[in-house]
């Protein structure tokens, strides 16, 4: 495999309509890959993907825990910080976050 090749692997679900995604530990992380990851996901839903995204990082020995990306029509913009442990705890922060934001 070419260091090109190198995406990540994860899982997604959406849930409450957030999307969440679980790094599967591939070649690369999904933080480290969030543009690619974003635009997978973009693609994927046809251009209609909701605005809060979470990401479940963290390797053994350390505790995972959730965080958040941005984006905007499918391109990443930024990486946000929820640093929950609890999945229903960061849905609910990213969801607040985002009916937060001024349109």
């Amino acid at each position: 495999m070419a260091w090109y090749d190198r995406h990540s692997t994860y899982s997604t679900s959406i849930i409450n309509g957030v999307i969440c995604i679980i790094d599967l530990n591939g070649p690369t992380s999904v933080i480290n890959d969030a543009a690619q990851v974003i635009k997978a996901l973009y693609a994927a839903s046809g251009g209609h993907m909701p605005e809060p995204v979470i990401y479940l990082h963290g390797m053994l020995p350390f505790t995972p825990f959730w965080d958040g990306l941005d984006h905007a029509d499918g391109v990443f913009t930024d990486y946000y910080q929820l640093d929950e442990r609890d999945m229903d705890r960061a849905i609910a922060k990213a969801k607040e976050r985002t009916e937060g934001k001024q349109p």
